[in-house]
């Protein structure tokens, strides 16, 4: 590369760099997790294994069904159509060169171009997990820490 640099932010907190990132919401592909269930010890990490843990964290804003939830922690926004006409010429220009147009990218067909989900609050402002269940548990005693310690009693 020509001894050339890159940026390449992270984030550093709570939640990673889902701190940073534009607030899309795309989970797992189903194939990767059944795949992954095929190596030993992780049986249960399958797509339908993992399916009701995505339910469970997500409040989606068009409704629940059977692959979305509705009372969870993370709010979840679905694009509308109409809103933005450059996102509509997007998924046609991907029509037009041969992917298929799906209505959920986190739904039954994962595959193609459809509306971006996002984590976005019904007011307008960044969701995360940290903050969907950090926030709260705030109100739990405070665990302790204390990882944070040096141990000058262990020598090798």
């Amino acid at each position: 590369m020509n001894n050339r640099r890159m940026e390449c932010g992270r984030g550093k907190g709570l939640g990673g760099s889902s701190l940073i990132n534009g607030m899309c919401y795309i989970r797992g592909n189903a194939l990767d997790l059944d795949n992954w269930a095929q190596e030993p010890g992780l049986e249960n990490w399958s797509y339908l294994d993992c399916l009701p843990y995505y339910r469970k964290a997500e409040t989606r804003d068009v409704g629940e069904n059977d692959y979305h939830g509705g009372d969870g922690p993370v709010s979840v926004t679905t694009s509308k159509p109409g809103v933005n006409p450059l996102f509509e010429a997007m998924i046609e220009a991907g029509v037009q060169a041969g992917y298929p147009r799906t209505d959920d990218l986190n739904g039954y067909q994962q595959e193609g171009f459809g509306p971006m989900d996002r984590t976005v609050t019904p007011q307008g402002r960044r969701a995360s997990t940290a903050r969907g269940y950090l926030d709260q548990a705030k109100s739990r005693p405070k665990p302790d820490h204390s990882y944070s310690r040096y141990d000058r009693s262990h020598h090798f």
